[in-house]
């Protein structure tokens, strides 16, 4: 497959060498001298694990080695961005940030979800931990980090929801035969799309529209001594990639994250070219899309505002050989927040067709 982006890159704000290692890193070409560190640092988050606020509530306290492997997400996440520690709920971990609510399952085969809190019939994003992995079930580090140790001898995972409500899926390999492909799905109907600058749409289909539902930033790995590690993300039936490429030079473990947002504000609308000719035609756009497409009642009041303007937008369109699309900007969509537009045949990962 070509690799239409690559990080090598160092990003702002970059981390510095990873001073705890995991257990698993004793077996690897460092040794007895990395053995004999791991001995420390046990003796140092002794205390930590009697104490963690985090797990309190939830009878789920990470053990040494999941806090370890929280502490090396911390050391190299490249963001500064705040963890946010949720409660128990039922089977998952439920934590609230910036209008988001996110469920994460301590079953490390269920997905992920994130939706907007406080709302109705407003689509629900989710992402499946990579197929790569087998893993445990998750546990709560002091910082509110939930920690997927590996059931092998593979890589684990940790997935913080930080308080901007986006959420980092980032797995954890430690040693040169970890896999270098790591797989996400999000679920029925919505698929990835490649941006230039590296970063990934996420759109949700549903008859003849496709929504933005959500967005994953360019791609990031880091290894055991702060070195960037080459990086990028490829399409694969439907399902994202994340390849890492670690040359002989890497020391491990070797941090790789991919950070997902759900996208309820600055939302994009497209319609395919058949949909665009109704509209066009003067089929009811906001009937058509509270069919098709999940929409919050005030998107559906505020594209029905927008009025004749949308008919005739989707005329020119049709007539050019392009599609529809509306753009709602800012949340909630104002006056003259909520714009038709063109979509071009290149747009959405070619949807208009």
């Amino acid at each position: 497959m070509k690799s239409p982006h690559t990080t090598t890159a160092t990003p702002p704000n970059a981390p510095r060498a990873l001073t705890i290692p995991s257990r698993r890193i004793a077996r690897s070409r460092r040794g007895t001298a990395v053995y004999a560190a791991l001995l420390i640092s046990a003796v140092t988050f002794a205390g930590t694990l009697t104490a963690n606020p985090a797990a309190a509530s939830t009878g789920l306290e990470a053990d040494s080695e999941a806090v370890e492997l929280a502490e090396l997400v911390e050391q190299v996440a490249p963001d500064g961005a705040e963890v946010v520690t949720g409660e128990l709920v039922g089977t998952a971990i439920e934590a609230t940030a910036d209008g988001v609510v996110v469920d994460l399952p301590i079953d490390s085969s269920a997905a992920i979800e994130l939706a907007q809190a406080n709302s109705v019939g407003v689509a629900t994003l989710e992402v499946a931990l990579p197929e790569e992995v087998d893993l445990q079930p998750a546990v709560v580090a002091p910082d509110g980090s939930l920690v997927y140790e590996a059931a092998d001898d593979g890589a684990s995972a940790v997935v913080q929801v930080l308080d901007d409500g986006s959420v980092r899926l980032q797995t954890v390999s430690p040693d040169a035969d970890s896999p270098t492909e790591f797989t996400y799905s999000f679920g029925d109907n919505t698929y990835p799309v490649l941006q230039a600058d590296g970063s990934v749409e996420l759109f949700e289909e549903s008859g003849g529209l496709a929504a933005t539902v959500g967005e994953v930033a360019p791609a990031w790995a880091f290894d055991a001594d702060g070195q960037p590690v080459p990086t990028h993300y490829e399409v694969l039936d439907g399902a994202l990639v994340q390849v890492i490429e670690p040359g002989s030079a890497a020391s491990y473990p070797i941090v790789a994250d991919p950070k997902l947002t759900s996208t309820w504000w600055n939302k994009t609308i497209y319609f395919n070219r058949n949909e665009t000719n109704n509209v066009a035609l003067g089929a009811g756009v906001t009937g058509l899309i509270g069919a098709l497409i999940p929409a919050h009642p005030v998107v559906k009041g505020a594209i029905a505002a927008a009025g004749g303007s949308t008919a005739l937008v989707a005329n020119w369109a049709y007539n050019r050989n392009q599609c529809l699309k509306i753009v709602i900007y800012g949340w909630p969509p104002v006056f003259g927040g909520v714009v038709p537009q063109n979509a071009t045949r290149s747009e959405a990962g070619g949807y208009c067709k």
